[in-house]
């Protein structure tokens, strides 16, 4: 702005100096032409007295060269003697001269010869000197404005040497204050503001450079800000502190206290200094108070006209009440009944009424499916903003005469985990924002309170029962006691409820006459800490109903003088419900942590496992049936074989076991099973059986489910071995919803429900809680491992199932399992394969595993079978090898758990050397590889371990043929 100015005086005074030298150069060019138009004449007259016209030509054609003439004429008595042209303007000049830049002057002189006229010269002057002089001028004018150019940017870089110095000085001075520092020029450019603004309001201080302080105040604050900026300009050193709303990087806008002072005398400062502080949590906490204090006034004003008021009419008083403090211009609330899924429009507004809806409704009570948009929050259960009405895809419209919705808020309001009312607000001006949802729901429980305490005062208008009042309705038990004695004054529905007891049975008694207390030191502590402090909250203690059933018990209470006498309001909320769940979540976490260690047990397992089984299998091939040795050999192989398959049911537990799973039905397979258990189990015991034809298919392993079942059952026939009884078995489909859902399962929906029930002497708690724990067995020695259930355990968690334990002490044992119904078609079909001789052959193989035992023992099979083996313990050897010798092997067969690269990506790097490399991985367990998978990589095949002889030979012909 500044080099403008300058710039604009400079020009203007090189013009008017530029005029005015013009000006009086041409008046004085004209005199000086008129002197030497007159000096030719002298100079030619002999020649024109004595007629000699070829003298004259050449002296005029040198004067119009000379001075610029376009034209001179020498004429006598109106007769033109000679005429002599100028020469014509070239370039530039030419272009200027037709643009009328050289303006021509007529000279006329006459000629005297002797005093006596003899001719006159006429000549036509072109003024040449304007376009020199407008040349000079434009060059003159362009190196000043060129230097005035310089000198600004050469303060500007100054101004801003001098700036950052400043700035360098403000930000030590300031950096340990946490308020934002600000200089504010006079125009409203903020000149400095401290670093901490990006902790703040998110802004880097690059991001202000040049800024006006008004791009960032709030449109409502502008107004008042600018004002308030005229008052510093005003009022100089005399601190000003006013609070407003600063705008965030985010876009958000934050309240802060800014306090300045005009300091534009101080040659350091030159501007308004201040500091924003942030106030925004004041502000909301003001917020909070106005609208917690007009909240209690609506409801202090509803309590005094309750008397006075029906309960429609009371509601009608509240939503004309919250429409003003929402800053709506509609309010409706409806009472709802969950059960019948039915609405009962109960209050309108006075605004809606009069002024807004003139519809006639025929009736005010209807289904939930009839209702409008409005009515999605009952349907989600939750609050719902619909800022856009008309935008809204699936609304259903409104009748004729319905007050145009344009936007609103709708509150459902529950009780008993029910929906009991719904409150609406709509057409606020703006829209309704999570801010105003939350003031609604405060004012929805409001009105639910107002409404229920209404109906209650009813109540006891009419049943005269005046102290029944705030805890009636409770689910939580709630009672009144005298603190001396512990005698039950009053007691609510939800304390019957709870402890079992009737009002009848309570009144006059006290907790410890009733024997509430499982333990007695819970009921002194409580006592000690309320005579110590007044109030107790949260007090955890285990409870006994009526039936002697203990419960989990949250007490809060707290002492109550009346009429000088102190008493205990006691509320106790049952968490029975919350202590299941949290036992049934550590139990899985305990499961899952012991399946893990399970399972890295079986695979080192495994490992051991395998050599003893392949040299005793050897061992028998090479010893002849009567060798001394062959029993011991038999023996030992036996042992091995019976050792595979507990690591199988480890693994089953710990679910790390490869499993053929397919769709299945479970009735084939526990038909077998019963048929099984009557051959097997004694006649003392009673086999029942409920198998529904109906249950559909599951997706799982046909070999685990009878192995659960049988396991199962075996478990339930040692629980009643020495005194027989009834085995029961039933299976049956399940619809289970999310209100009766297990807490061990994650989804409602169709389940297979597989029930097996003994009658033998139950299980104690004790016991039951480490039932399904790996080698955790009551049995005596000899009658079991201890890995029965936890393979069941592991089975039905495999499958997405789960399972429970049903029992009490004398009174039997109960194993549910539910298992997740499949929708499709049995597409399931098994392949048994007969009996052959093990095969060989005579190609060569590549062997690797990083176990030396199981390297030489395979090493042996293999050369048995026929095969030339070379074997290597480290996968990155092995690839090496097979990079400079590829055609040498016809099969490769690896481990898939080798350190540095494990086999599926030491089989990748295989086939990336030779794309038809076969290759067999072989496996304790496997998590991320099925045939499905290998098959995609292009593996061949897959064997677990331990390997019996017979399967690894057979595999190894399957995939070299």
């Amino acid at each position: 702005m500044a080099m403008k100015k300058s710039t604009g005086i400079i020009l203007l005074s090189l013009s008017v100096v530029f005029c005015i030298f013009f000006f009086s150069y041409n008046q004085y060019q004209k005199k000086w032409i008129i002197r030497e138009m007159a000096k030719h004449a002298e100079i030619v007259k002999e020649d024109v007295w004595e007629t000699n016209y070829q003298g004259t030509r050449g002296y005029l054609e040198l004067v119009a060269k000379r001075e610029s003439y376009s034209k001179i004429e020498l004429s006598h008595a109106k007769t033109t003697l000679l005429t002599i042209e100028g020469p014509r303007p070239k370039g530039l000049s030419s272009t200027l001269d037709r643009l009328g830049f050289f303006p021509e002057k007529t000279i006329i002189t006459d000629i005297y010869y002797d005093g006596q006229r003899i001719g006159t010269l006429k000549g036509y002057h072109r003024n040449m000197s304007f376009y020199v002089h407008f040349i000079a001028f434009i060059v003159l004018l362009l190196i000043s404005v060129i230097m005035q150019m310089v000198l600004e940017i050469t303060k500007q870089k100054f101004a801003k040497i001098q700036l950052k110095k400043r700035d360098i000085k403000y930000n030590k001075m300031f950096s340990n204050i946490g308020d934002v520092i600000v200089i504010i020029g006079e125009n409203g450019i903020t000149q400095y503001r401290s670093d901490n603004i990006t902790r703040h309001f998110g802004w880097k201080t690059k991001e202000l450079e040049g800024g006006h302080i008004w791009d960032f105040i709030h449109p409502d604050d502008l107004k008042f800000s600018r004002e308030t900026f005229e008052r510093f300009l005003t009022h100089p050193n005399k601190p000003i502190r006013v609070e407003l709303r600063y705008k965030c990087r985010d876009g958000r806008f934050k309240w802060i206290q800014f306090t300045g002072i005009n300091l534009f005398h101080d040659p350091d400062i030159k501007g308004i200094l201040g500091n924003f502080h942030d106030i925004s949590e004041k502000k909301q906490t003001e917020k909070n108070i106005k609208l917690k204090n007009k909240i209690q006034s609506i409801q202090l004003q509803l309590i005094k006209k309750a008397p006075t008021l029906s309960t429609t009419a009371l509601l009608q008083k509240f939503l004309d009440e919250a429409e003003t403090l929402t800053h709506s211009s509609i309010g409706f609330y409806h009472f709802f009944n969950e059960e019948d899924k039915t609405i009962s429009l109960q209050a309108w507004s006075t605004n809606t009424m009069n002024n807004m809806c003139k519809i006639k409704l025929p009736r005010s009570h209807y289904p939930i499916d009839k209702a409008g948009i409005w009515c999605e929050c009952a349907k989600k259960r939750k609050t719902v903003i619909h800022n856009d009405y008309n935008a809204l895809k699936h609304k259903k419209g409104y009748p004729e005469n319905h007050v145009p919705v344009i936007r609103e808020v709708v509150v459902p309001i529950f009780r008993d985990n029910k929906i009991v009312a719904i409150l609406g607000m709509g057409n606020k001006p703006v829209d309704y924002t999570r801010e105003d949802a939350e003031t609604i729901e405060i004012l929805a429980e409001l009105a639910w309170e107002t409404v229920a305490r209404k109906q209650t005062e009813e109540k006891i208008n009419t049943s005269e029962e005046k102290f029944r009042l705030a805890f009636l309705t409770s689910p939580d038990s709630i009672n009144l006691s005298r603190l001396k004695d512990g005698v039950f004054l009053e007691i609510n529905e939800g304390f019957s409820k709870t402890t079992g007891y009737t009002r009848k049975e309570a009144i006059g008694k006290s907790s410890l006459e009733l024997n509430l207390w499982k333990n007695n030191k819970d009921r002194k502590r409580l006592a000690a800490i309320l005579k110590k402090d007044g109030i107790v909250e949260n007090f955890e203690a285990e409870l006994l109903t009526k039936s002697g059933k203990a419960i989990s018990g949250v007490i809060s209470a707290s002492i109550l003088f009346i009429e000088n006498e102190e008493f205990i309001l006691s509320i106790t909320r049952d968490f029975t419900k919350q202590r299941k769940l949290e036992r049934h979540y550590l139990q899985a976490q305990k499961m899952e942590s012991i399946g893990t260690l399970a399972g890295g047990i079986a695979h080192d397992f495994n490992n051991i496992l395998f050599p003893i089984l392949g040299h005793s299998e050897m061992l028998l091939h090479d010893l002849a049936g009567d060798d001394l040795t062959h029993k011991s050999i038999t023996a030992i192989h036996a042992s091995a074989l019976r050792a595979k398959d507990l690591v199988g049911q480890i693994l089953t537990f710990s679910r790390q076991q490869n499993d053929d799973i397919k769709l299945m039905k479970i009735q084939p397979i526990l038909k077998e099973a019963v048929k099984m258990l009557r051959a097997t189990i004694p006649a003392t015991i009673e086999i029942k059986q409920n198998i529904a034809a109906h249950c559909g298919f599951i997706k799982a392993d046909p070999t685990q489910i009878h192995q659960m079942i049988m396991n199962l059952a075996t478990n339930a026939f040692h629980a009643m071995e020495t005194k027989g009884g009834t085995l029961t078995i039933a299976l049956t489909p399940v619809e289970i919803d999310e209100i009766n859902l297990p807490p061990t399962l994650n989804t409602p929906g169709q389940y297979a429900f597989l029930s097996v029930k003994d009658t033998g002497d139950g299980i104690s708690a004790n016991v039951a809680e480490r039932i399904f724990e790996p080698f955790y067995t009551t049995k005596s020695k000899g009658k079991g491992t201890g890995l029965g259930l936890s393979v069941v355990h592991g089975i039905v968690k495999k499958f997405g199932g789960t399972i429970e334990l049903n029992t009490e002490p004398g009174a039997g044992a109960e194993f549910k399992v539910y298992l997740p119904l499949e929708s499709m078609e049995d597409k399931a079909s098994g392949i048994i394969s007969s009996p052959a001789q093990i095969p060989g052959g005579s190609e060569s193989i590549l062997l690797i595993d990083d176990d030396e035992s199981i390297i030489s023992m395979e090493t042996q099979m293999l050369e048995r079978l026929g095969y030339r083996v070379v074997s290597r313990t480290s996968s990155l050897e092995a690839l090496e090898l097979f990079k400079h010798s590829h055609g040498d092997f016809d099969l490769i067969i690896s481990d898939l758990d080798m350190p540095k690269m494990p086999g599926d990506a030491l089989a990748r790097e295989f086939l990336s050397v030779k794309s038809d490399a076969r290759i067999i991985l072989c496996t304790g367990f496997s998590n991320k590889l099925t045939p499905q998978t290998i098959k995609k990589m292009g593996i061949k095949g897959m064997l677990h371990k331990p390997i019996i002889l017979k399967n690894l030979a057979e595999k190894i012909r399957e995939v070299l043929v």
